[in-house]
This record gives structure tokens, sequence and C-alpha cells, in this order.
């Protein structure tokens, strides 16, 4: 008799414990296939600021910008979980030989990579790149990206949308400002071969949205060529004596030690630069209209017709 009063006190017990470890059971079981979800989300949007991050980099990757160390920002961002976003990173920096930093930019200071200058901030062989975020869902990024290196920056807002998937950059003005630049520096370049002496450029009539990437890119080219970058126009220059005018015309001014080189742009598309370009000085003049294609991401000039002469100085 006391035999079977335990063996159903013990079932008793089961059936309590039972009722409350099912439950029990299923909570977990849930909470796992949620962190699971949640992780595999993380994931999929950690791709979408991998994929902007290299976007961007494509355009720090010129022979102008050689710098090997690459410092994230990611204090801004609204990714739970930026591990994976790192690793890609890394994965990304170690196929391309470079040093991935994550890093502030007040913690760059601290360790020697940015100093200030009266001129700005130095970045010693570093580019810098921080999000800001604006939004963030299952299928939309929206993020401010700015890039310093000390020879080029560039900054805009990105925004990434997820369809079947898929992740694709449906925005991105300064991926597309960076791409360009080039285009008018290869024109520039063209004309300036090599470095030396003073020289003034007027943009005021160029269609690039932000020239700041392509001063830098001239000033890099007088860094590293020798030479002064002035941003002037032909009246500035007449006002600071570097142009004396005898007549009224630029045709009939003489140039004290400066070369003046102008844009005067006819068309700017995703893929097409037209510019009519000038450079004059005391000694020499060139002028004409180019057009650069870009085609697989590469630019090209295929069509130019300067004229030029050497002007015979009494």
């Amino acid at each position: 008799m006391k035999l079977l009063k335990r063996k159903g006190l013990i079932i008793a017990l089961l059936g309590i414990l039972l009722v409350f470890a099912i439950p029990l059971g299923i909570n977990v079981a849930h909470r796992v296939t949620q962190d699971r979800l949640k992780a595999a989300l993380n994931a999929e949007q950690a791709k979408a600021y991998f994929m902007i991050f290299e976007d961007f980099d494509r355009h720090r990757q010129t022979e102008y910008i050689t710098n090997k160390y690459i410092a994230v920002d990611l204090t801004n961002v609204k990714l739970p979980d930026t591990a994976p976003l790192i690793a890609l990173m890394q994965n990304y920096c170690d196929r391309h030989g470079l040093t991935l930093f994550l890093d502030t930019s007040a913690e760059l200071i601290k360790k020697g990579y940015i100093y200030t200058t009266s001129n700005g901030s130095r970045f010693v062989n570093v580019s810098f790149f921080k999000f800001v975020d604006t939004e963030l869902t299952q299928d939309t990024l929206v993020t401010l990206v700015s890039m310093w290196s000390g020879y080029a920056d560039m900054s805009g807002i990105y925004t990434a949308k997820r369809t079947n998937n898929m992740w694709e950059i449906t925005g991105g003005q300064a991926a597309l400002n960076a791409e360009q630049a080039k285009a008018y520096f290869m024109i520039f370049e063209d004309f300036y071969r090599r470095g030396g002496g003073r020289v003034a450029v007027d943009l005021t009539n160029v269609k690039l949205p932000d020239t700041a990437l392509l001063i830098k890119l001239m000033q890099n080219h007088f860094d590293r060529y020798g030479g002064t970058l002035l941003l002037d126009t032909f009246e500035g220059l007449v006002e600071k004596g570097y142009i004396i005018a005898d007549r009224a015309t630029i045709n009939g001014s003489r140039f004290v030690n400066v070369s003046f080189f102008k844009f005067v742009d006819t068309e700017l598309t995703q893929d097409t630069l037209v510019t009519w370009s000038s450079m004059r000085s005391s000694y020499a003049e060139k002028s004409g209209t180019y057009t650069v294609k870009r085609t697989n991401n590469v630019w090209e000039i295929t069509n130019s017709n300067p004229v030029g002469r050497v002007l015979i100085i009494d």
C-alpha cells in the first residue's frame, strides 16, 4: 500500500514537472530560434555596410593614395553586433595588403596617425572612414560615409536596399563625384605632366558638385613633382599682381611667374565629361575641347583637340 502511494506521489510530481518543463522548453527553443534569426539578419545587414565600405575604398585605391593603414570608426552605426562587419573588412584588408584599425579620430590623434597643423589635419599613411547612420531596417541602410586620407577627402549619403536577399547600393553621390573628379584630373595632368612653377586653376565653371577631391588630386600632383597650386580666377590674379592686363581680354595680358588653367564644362554625366580646357602663361598657350568617357569604371580621353603655340616675349 505504501509502495503504491509512493508511486502515485512520484507520478504526480513528474506530472507537475512536465507541466512547467514543457512550456519552459518551448520558451528556450523559441529564444534560441529568435537569437539565430537576429544573428542571421545582423550578418545580412553587415553585408550592406561592407558593400558601401568596399565601394568607397575603390576610389581611395589610386596611384595618388598609397596609404597602407585603414582606420574605421563604427561608433555611430546602428548594427547591433559589428563583429561580422569587422570580419568582412579584415578579410578585405588582408587581401589588399592593408592594416585595419578600429579607432576614432581622437584615438588616431593619440597614436600619432593624425596631427593638426595650421592648414588643418594631416594624416600619416592612414585613410580614416566613418559611418554615421540615419536608418537601418531589415532591408534598408541609409548612412553618411566620410573618408579622410590627406590626399583625398570624400563624404556622402549612401542608401543600400535589399531585394530578394540581394543588397544593392541605390544612392551614393560621393562615389560618383569621386569618379568624375578623376576625369577632370586626367585632363589637367595631360596639360601638366610634371610639376614646377606656380599654377592657378579656375574651377568656377565646372559642373562637378564637390571639387574637394579634384583639388586634392591636383595638390598631390604638385607635392610629388614640385610647384605651387593656386585656386583663383583671372580677375583674382589681376588683383594680386600675377597678371598684368594690357588689354581687356586674356590674350592681351602678361603673366608674372604664373600659369593660368581653366575648365569650362559643356556636359557632365555619370560616364561622360565634355569640357573646354585652356592653359595660358607668358611663354605658351594651349586650349581645346576634351571628351572623357568611362567604360567598366575606367576613364579614357576619347577626344581632344588642343591647339597650342609658343609665345615670343619681347
